[in-house]
């Protein structure tokens, strides 16, 4: 429900920031070999519950917002970052706040969100 919210208001938070014409930068912050995408775990699962990575889904929500980022002269450079643990994930999001990253979009664990 979470990960859903997040993705429905990336395209918006991003358009919202339209008043430079340039590319925006997002990063997703994942969990490296995460196990819920075991394919027993996967094969299990019920229909119509989320199996697949976030990406695939952030991905989905940037093809959507295409054409009103077509329109402003913008787009989005999506960046994907793995993660071992939470440390890790917390210095990938404080480098991305130096870089300038417009969007972090999480895909972790409860406790490893910052």
């Amino acid at each position: 429900m979470r990960l859903r919210c997040a993705l429905a208001a990336l395209p918006a938070l991003l358009l919202m920031a339209t008043a430079h014409a340039a590319a925006f930068k997002a990063m997703l912050i994942e969990r490296a070999d995460d196990p819920r995408f075991e394919r027993s775990r996967l094969e299990r699962a019920y229909l119509g519950h989320a199996g697949g990575p976030a990406a695939d889904g952030v991905q989905l929500a940037l093809q959507d917002a295409l054409f009103e980022l077509d329109a402003a002269g913008t787009g989005v450079e999506l960046e994907r970052v793995a993660v071992a643990d939470a440390p890790a994930a917390r210095d990938a999001a404080a480098r991305a706040q130096k870089a300038g990253v417009a969007a972090i979009v999480g895909d972790l664990p409860t406790d490893w969100l910052l």
